[in-house]
């Protein structure tokens, strides 16, 4: 966010509750525009969080800020800011991780998150929806010590 306001002075971003106060399941939409004098040109993210959701102890206590966080950092990589090779965040793609390891095991030859290594940092190398692998610790962002 820091980037965005520095870099877009005229800015905004918004969000919105989507889902009823009193829903197991937080629905926040976000709305970005570089330019408020310009409104037409709006970028948009929603995300989703379950107070009861057992994998993540911060929606226990604070998933309607969590999916606000998550909904305005998806639409701020709409608009191109944040992002490496797709809007997806890092929790998104353990989600559908575990999804594709549940539905092929870990030895299946067209499990395409478990066939090799990061040659780097040895984590598993992913495909992204745009055909890419990339190291799924993403040590490529961290610094060298």
């Amino acid at each position: 966010m820091t980037f965005f306001n520095e870099t877009y002075p005229n800015g905004s971003i918004t969000t919105e509750l989507i889902s009823s106060p009193d829903s197991n399941m937080v629905v926040i939409k976000a709305s970005v525009v570089p330019d408020v004098e310009r409104p037409e040109r709006r970028f948009t993210g929603y995300s989703q969080a379950r107070w009861d959701d057992k994998s993540s102890m911060v929606n226990a206590s604070a998933a309607m800020e969590n999916a606000e966080t998550s909904a305005v950092g998806r639409a701020l990589a709409m608009m191109g800011i944040g992002i490496i090779d797709s809007v997806a965040s890092a929790d998104e793609m353990r989600k559908a991780e575990a999804i594709v390891s549940i539905a092929k095991p870990a030895d299946h030859p067209d499990n395409e998150f478990n066939q090799s290594k990061c040659q780097k940092c040895g984590a598993p190398i992913a495909i992204s929806s745009k055909g890419n692998p990339y190291c799924t610790a993403k040590c490529w962002l961290k610094e060298d010590k």
